[in-house]
């Protein structure tokens, strides 16, 4: 879906993953997927902003609530 995007708006969107749990596995597994894994807490203070859509569903409340404005 994301590289359908980046297709009709002619531009290259980044796309990071967060979670404590990863496992080495994942973590190769998503590289290969051109996915950029970061480590807590510079998820939330280097890669959100306005622009950002964060995917959480089985994040804590009070966890989501931090990137809400």
């Amino acid at each position: 879906m994301v590289r359908e995007l980046e297709t009709q708006i002619d531009r290259r969107i980044s796309i990071y993953a967060q979670d404590p749990a990863f496992t080495d596995f994942d973590k190769f597994f998503l590289k290969h997927l051109n996915i950029t894994v970061i480590q807590h807490p510079s998820a939330q203070h280097n890669h959100v902003d306005y622009k950002t859509l964060v995917y959480a569903p089985t994040a804590p409340y009070t966890l989501q609530a931090e990137f809400m404005p």
